[in-house]
């Protein structure tokens, strides 16, 4: 008998010491709950917030400033492989002209060739405003506040996307045309034999 009401002592101590641990934790909670709002309005968190906020800012500056630096970067790129590209293609042109015009004297027909050269340039017209359009777009792309007009700045990239695949596939329908058109039409020429009447 004395061990049963020890026994029932212990319990009742236990569920006592179970129930003052919930009403700490729910208390605990409660005021943990509220400390947020009333650490919200303290006045010694102001400057803290500032400290944030500052530091906030300057990681989106720097990263506008890498993404425009990458925007510089891209456009002096595509500038020097335009460059390379309209040299290229000025040499072909030069040469093409330079070897028609010599066999043009000897009198050979040369008026595929020529009407060849003349869509050439057409192409190249169309490839020199598509590069411009490009590069515009680029260039529209970094006036926009990265930080703040997310939205813009990343429709413009988009755009400036669209404009160089553009570009790039004028260039490859250029050198298609060199290889497929004025190539083989050049190499036509050697096929013809003028009389010695057409050479006086």
């Amino acid at each position: 008998m004395n061990k049963l009401s020890n026994n029932k002592g212990k319990e009742v101590e236990f569920m006592t010491i179970r129930r003052g641990l919930f009403i700490s934790l729910m208390a605990g909670s409660f005021l943990l709950g509220s400390a947020p709002a009333a650490l919200a309005q303290s006045p010694t968190l102001a400057p803290w917030r500032e400290r944030v906020q500052e530091r906030r800012e300057n990681r989106v500056e720097r990263r506008c400033d890498i993404v425009n630096n990458r925007i510089d970067a891209r456009i002096s790129r595509y500038e020097e492989h335009d460059d390379d590209v309209e040299a290229r293609m000025a040499r072909v042109t030069e040469r093409a002209n330079e070897f028609i015009n010599r066999l043009e004297s000897k009198g050979y027909d040369v008026s595929k060739v020529r009407s060849d050269l003349q869509t050439l340039e057409g192409m190249r017209n169309t490839r020199r405003s598509l590069y411009t359009a490009f590069i515009n777009k680029l260039k529209e792309a970094k006036q926009y506040d990265c930080g703040d007009s997310e939205g813009a700045f990343k429709t413009a990239l988009g755009e400036a996307r669209t404009a160089l695949a553009k570009w790039r596939d004028q260039i490859r329908a250029n050198r298609e045309f060199i290889r497929n058109t004025l190539r083989p039409d050049l190499q036509a020429l050697k096929g013809q034999n003028p009389g010695p009447t057409a050479a006086q």
